[in-house]
């Protein structure tokens, strides 16, 4: 019976991950495969096992997994379509997706340079989250009150497909583990380089993004803590200077990173307005 238990187990545990995982935002993601290689391997056993051991709890298990498995896909295809996301308004066209589209190609061009590829939108989609609006609001608003200017950008964050469809329902999170520039949400003017950490999924959010007094920076900083090295010294105090509130990669000679980097450190600093489809093209050598 070792064999056949082995089976059972394995079974079961596909079952309850299939039940307790909720539909994957990916289409045929690899945990769709692994879940159905895991119901081929049950399945086989059981054809090839002497009569006698067909257990009524495995022919139920090894039904049950799959009517779960099928489902799980059938829900995985709807779910994975941009407008049924939550939050998603419509979908944009015509003259509002060329004006859109020609910005991010302004964007582009302007650091064309650094890059070996280039990138063009295929689909967008307007994002209305009104938590995210108030709580965006609210933090320009608090910015006032300390007497600091707003400092808002339209801002490229790019990342797992997943991950984004979990921004525009949730908004932003800190990451547990810190970037060059600490535990911060990091952003870009330039969509080439939000383009690089997509995944090869080819997707991105343009975000409004508000950086109130931003720390200009020249060197990385992995261990910054907003907490303390954002706060107004005395040197600051003496100029009339306030306190941070983001910080900016500077770029070029004398900076630290080839394109732009703007960081932030609290998730209301910043919402997603637009998600964006985007192809990635080839070039063949750097322009310019």
């Amino acid at each position: 019976f070792g064999p056949l238990i082995t089976s059972w187990t394995h079974v079961l545990c596909t079952w309850v991950q299939l039940v307790i995982s909720g539909p994957n935002n990916t289409r045929f993601a690899p945990e769709h495969i692994a879940y159905g290689v895991a119901l081929l391997d049950a399945a086989l056993f059981w054809l090839s096992a002497p009569q006698k051991s067909f257990w009524l709890p495995e022919r139920a298990l090894i039904i049950g997994a799959t009517i779960v498995w099928i489902v799980q896909m059938i829900h995985s295809s709807t779910a994975g379509q941009i407008s049924a996301w939550t939050h998603v308004k419509r979908k944009l066209e015509g003259d509002e997706l060329a004006v859109l589209c020609a910005h991010f190609q302004a964007a582009c061009d302007d650091y064309a340079p650094q890059y070996n590829f280039s990138a063009a939108v295929e689909e967008a989609y307007e994002v209305m989250n009104p938590d995210l609006e108030a709580a965006f609001d609210l933090f320009q608003s608090q910015l006032r009150e300390k007497g600091k200017e707003c400092n808002l950008q339209r801002l490229y964050h790019g990342s797992r497909r997943a991950n984004l469809q979990s921004i525009v329902k949730h908004g932003f999170s800190l990451p547990r583990t810190p970037g060059m520039f600490g535990k911060g949400i990091y952003f870009a003017p330039c969509p080439l380089k939000s383009l690089q950490y997509a995944r090869g999924e080819g997707m991105m959010l343009l975000c409004d993004v508000e950086l109130g007094n931003t720390l200009p920076s020249t060197a990385a900083q992995n261990s910054l803590d907003p907490k303390s090295d954002f706060k107004r010294n005395f040197v600051m105090g003496w100029f009339g200077k306030r306190s941070y509130d983001s910080l900016t990669a500077v770029h070029g000679r004398g900076g630290c990173v080839r394109v732009p980097e703007m960081v932030v450190y609290r998730p209301e600093q910043a919402r997603p307005k637009y998600i964006l489809k985007v192809k990635q093209l080839k070039r063949s050598r750097p322009a310019g």
